[in-house]
């Protein structure tokens, strides 16, 4: 009985190499955002010329991370609503004083969705506005975190506008969590 056992553990574990020799892993992305254009999500613009900070959040999967070509610089207008981040993901701005992301004072800038895990760094986030005739919701006029994890390092905040908790509404109100950590945040 104990050969029988062995002989088949050698069969399946002979199996198992064979059908995953040729799995590799999957390697995180860095998607460049080279215009600062923005509209209608289309993640096929990145990678490429066209890849604005709405497409790239389209293209991203989990783990990614977006980032600025040099040319991108100034300020980029949301004329689109709110940024939706929908995968764990790292937005490395080029320096807060480099590239601000501006609501246009028609909408939040960026809304985390529940369970996520999210760092932006290097931006600037300002006239966002969050109100109830907009969102339902009227909370965090630059940045929505709901029940997510978010981490902010070297961002600037200002000027933004909400019903409450006008640059960042950490919402972990009814079940989960939400967990914000601010790192040099002007």
């Amino acid at each position: 009985m104990k050969t029988r056992i062995s002989f088949l553990l050698i069969i399946v574990s002979a199996f198992l190499v064979v059908a995953f020799a040729g799995v590799k892993p999957v390697q995180a992305a860095t998607i460049t955002v080279q215009d600062s254009g923005d509209g209608a999500a289309n993640a096929t613009n990145c990678p490429g010329a066209g890849c604005r900070l709405r497409d790239a959040l389209a293209a991203v999967s989990d783990n990614d991370t977006i980032d600025f070509s040099a040319s991108v610089t100034g300020t980029i207008t949301l004329t689109s609503g709110q940024l939706e981040v929908n995968n764990s993901i790292t937005i490395s701005g080029p320096g807060a004083n480099v590239l601000a992301v501006n609501g246009n004072a028609a909408s939040r800038i960026f809304y985390i969705n529940p369970g996520k895990t999210v760092t932006i760094a290097g931006l600037t986030i300002t006239n966002g506005l969050a109100t109830t005739a907009i969102d339902n919701d009227g909370g965090g006029g630059g940045i929505y975190n709901d029940h997510s994890t978010l981490t902010l390092n070297n961002c600037t905040l200002s000027g933004n506008k909400a019903a409450f908790a006008a640059g960042i509404f950490n919402n972990a109100v009814g079940a989960g969590s939400a967990t914000l950590t601010v790192k040099t945040v002007r």
